[in-house]
């Protein structure tokens, strides 16, 4: 599953949902003091318990936890702790080699058509 938010101005982003685990990618985390990735962290947890709910009421149980990770796409800041990972570190996290490519790829794509969408 794949969603994706964008509105106008700097609040465009991309949520990945994969398999048990959600992405928010990020441009960059180099401004965000440790309070907002918490804040955001805990928004995305909230999201994470109502989840497994919420699938198995559309397509079956499927699901038992779900867990979050927000992603640097900058690829500049890694707290585990608190659930923050540079893009480079997704291959290991997803356990898929060549994740991190294709959601650098995806993000370029993304922004062009987010840029067509505001441009009209």
């Amino acid at each position: 599953m794949l969603v994706i938010r964008a509105r106008s101005g700097s609040s465009r982003g991309i949520v990945l949902v994969c398999s048990r685990l959600i992405l928010d990618i990020k441009r960059s985390l180099g401004s965000y003091r440790p309070q907002e990735a918490d804040r955001l962290r805990f928004r995305m947890l909230a999201v994470a318990a109502i989840a497994p709910e919420w699938v198995a009421e559309h397509q079956g149980p499927l699901l038992v936890k779900i867990e979050t990770a927000i992603v640097d796409g900058a690829d500049q800041v890694s707290d585990p702790e608190r659930g923050v990972f540079r893009l480079s570190e997704i291959d290991e996290l997803l356990e898929s080699e060549g994740a991190a490519d294709s959601i650098r790829q995806f993000r370029e794509a993304f922004s062009g058509r987010v840029q067509d969408e505001l441009a009209e």
